[in-house]
């Protein structure tokens, strides 16, 4: 009558099926992890060009904006002498 954990197992024996499964359980989760690194890298580089977009962009509006006001302030120069020399020719 067998009863109870065989005396193998019981003692922790080797068993060479236990140790092809940690090793196996171990490569599966090298994967996972190699898997989970690379979809990491992925998510970060999709980051990293869309801060790179929104940079270009706003540089962009920067720009534009300081081309807006060199042309106003040219334009207000404009009319600034303008206004003075037809004020000269009244005088």
């Amino acid at each position: 009558m067998n009863v109870g954990v065989q005396k193998s197992k019981a003692s922790g024996a080797f068993d060479g099926n236990s140790a092809k499964d940690n090793m196996a359980a171990f490569a599966v989760k090298d994967v996972f992890a190699d898997n989970e690194a690379e979809r990491q890298r992925r998510m970060l580089t999709e980051e990293n060009e869309l801060l790179r977009k929104r940079v270009r962009a706003i540089e962009t509006i920067a720009q534009s904006g300081t081309m807006e006001r060199i042309k106003f302030m040219e334009g207000a120069s404009w009319v600034a002498k303008k206004g003075s020399s037809e004020a000269n020719k009244c005088f």
